[in-house]
């Protein structure tokens, strides 16, 4: 134990240097030209493609600042109604060589969150004066417990919302921990409001106080499985698949164990859930096209029916909400779809992609004031959103 914790602290020392380091070497500033003409096709967008071809999220801040990352840098850029302007980029600290997408960066509020080496997470304040502020997470752990310090299983094109550390509105992270017996295991559940109080520049680190410990069990009549790990926040609650249980966690800290899946708990039925989404109050789950949805925000549940005009390609749909509206986009693929529903049917419109480029994987959708971008392996895209539903011919 004592030898964790000295590997704890010099990690955390490493970490405050480099970051010094980095705020004074890494903010490269890149201008985009003027959008050329977005009618008919998508556009490359050549200020952040010509660094990096790989992007597996992107966000919106306050309706004008773009943020997008790799498996490296993360960028912002200025969105304004005739182009973009004052971008930069920023070298990520501390993290793992392998850092793509099973540890996706997760954008959310003016915050990026992502996995890094060491059993530490990075989070990041992103204000618009670009003077980066950090705060790093590093669980406690109990002597004698397993660590089980996860990341997300599923890449960016196979999953949404993207991200194994999701924040929600209230500012609460939750975290998994630890196990003794693969029965019990501990979340932690941060509240960076009052974690998070660090200068600009300056790495802090979180006041014990803010962490509340949350342990979770298998429903009765129920068994873990095999290791697996995906949560998803909405309506202020986070819902975590966890070894093939599902769980609700407040940010109280109070669990709701819905056992297999959330309508039939003590029946197993391969359960894997890598996709939320809501409609207005309305939430639900895609889980490899069996799809559950719940109109009291999360806390009871219903089958809902199918995909009616792709029967066939159920288990690759990752539904994305923009907005108002419900688009999807296809494992692997550079399809996109603008869906609409029909009673309990869900049914697709494939759009004009003209411009993504036919080997891309989609990884995100984010609309940045009158422009929507799209992330993909090999770049990122952009059109005018008076053009993005544009439906592509002929409809299948």
């Amino acid at each position: 134990m004592k030898e964790r914790k000295a590997k704890q602290a010099l990690a955390i020392m490493v970490v405050g240097l480099l970051f010094l380091v980095a705020c004074k070497k890494t903010v490269t500033q890149i201008v985009q030209s003027a959008p050329n003409n977005t009618n008919n096709t998508w556009q490359s967008l050549d200020a952040v493609n010509l660094i990096g071809a790989n992007f597996y999220n992107s966000g919106c801040f306050n309706d004008s600042l773009f943020t997008l990352a790799n498996g490296t840098c993360y960028f912002t850029m200025n969105v304004g109604k005739n182009g973009f302007s004052n971008a930069f980029f920023l070298t990520l600290l501390n993290v793992n060589d392998n850092l793509q997408a099973t540890s996706a960066i997760n954008f959310y509020n003016n915050y990026c969150i992502y996995y890094a080496t060491n059993n530490t997470i990075n989070i990041l304040h992103i204000p618009y004066n670009n003077q980066f502020s950090q705060f790093i997470y590093v669980p406690n752990y109990t002597p004698g417990l397993n660590s089980i310090f996860s990341q997300l299983y599923y890449s960016p094109d196979q999953c949404f919302p993207v991200g194994s550390y999701p924040l929600n509105s209230g500012h609460y992270m939750l975290s998994p921990v630890e196990t003794a017996d693969y029965n019990t295991v501990r979340f932690d559940l941060v509240n960076l409001d009052t974690s998070f109080i660090g200068s600009p520049g300056l790495p802090t680190h979180p006041n014990m106080s803010s962490v509340k410990m949350v342990s979770v069990s298998p429903a009765a009549g129920t068994l873990p499985a095999t290791s697996f790990y995906y949560c998803a926040t909405f309506f202020n609650k986070f819902f975590v698949n966890f070894n093939s249980q599902l769980y609700r966690i407040d940010t109280l800290g109070n669990v709701k164990a819905f056992g297999y899946n959330p309508v039939t708990p003590t029946v197993a039925n391969n359960f894997r859930f890598y996709n939320m989404f809501s409609i207005g109050n309305n939430l639900f789950i895609n889980s490899y096209g069996n799809i559950f949805y719940s109109t009291d925000k999360g806390e009871t549940w219903q089958q809902f029916n199918t995909i009616s005009n792709y029967p066939n390609a159920l288990s690759y749909i990752i539904f994305r909400t923009i907005d108002d509206k419900l688009y999807a986009t296809m494992m692997g693929s550079n399809k996109l779809f603008i869906v609409g529903m029909n009673g309990n049917n869900f049914y697709l419109n494939e759009l004009n992609n003209t411009g993504i480029p036919d080997n891309s994987r989609i990884t995100s959708l984010t609309r940045v004031g009158k422009y929507f971008f799209v992330t993909t392996y090999n770049g990122v895209y952009y059109r005018d959103t008076a053009y993005v539903n544009q439906l592509k011919t002929p409809i299948h």
